[in-house]
């Protein structure tokens, strides 16, 4: 600290020195500052990355045992139908007497069925010859829906015939 007989200028100076010295002393704790909100940035990236390392780790083998299961289910239904098909899966069975085709996308049917109260999209590799109802949809006009037999099965349509 200047004296109390120093000039104006002594006092400019050391007032400037002072000033200088708490701007670097600003600067150090600005300095520190970031680099501990930088160690806690990165102490937080770095749990949350393997937090979700292990999410996606469980979430994967989750994932693998329920597409696992769902490929067997498939594996199942394909022998099922497979073996349908071999013995009556290919025979006609009329889904509805009343059907109207709502849309025909070129593959496949949207019929409604059962009064309308329902709709099913149905593929045109599944209609058989049988079928009374015009593919072509045409306003009021209905007619009997038939299909292979395999296909009411699988989509749960079939009623054992007695």
């Amino acid at each position: 600290m200047a004296s109390a007989g120093a000039s104006p200028k002594e006092i400019r100076e050391t007032l400037a020195r002072r000033g200088a010295i708490d701007a670097v002393e600003e600067t150090i704790q600005a300095i520190q500052h970031v680099k501990v909100q930088r160690e806690k940035d990165h102490d937080f990236a770095e749990s949350y990355v393997q937090g979700m390392m292990a999410e996606l780790a469980r979430a994967s083998r989750d994932q693998m045992e329920r597409q696992i299961a769902h490929i067997m289910r498939d594996v199942q239904d394909g022998q099922d139908d497979m073996n349908s098909q071999r013995s009556d899966g290919n025979d006609p069975y009329e889904l509805d007497p009343d059907a109207v085709v709502k849309v025909n996308t070129g593959r496949a049917i949207l019929c409604s069925v059962a009064n309308g109260t329902h709709e099913i999209w149905v593929p045109i590799s599944c209609v058989h010859r049988n079928t009374e109802v015009p593919l072509i949809p045409v306003a009021g006009v209905s007619g009997k829906l038939v299909v292979q037999k395999w296909f009411a099965r699988r989509n749960g349509y079939y009623v054992k015939e007695d």
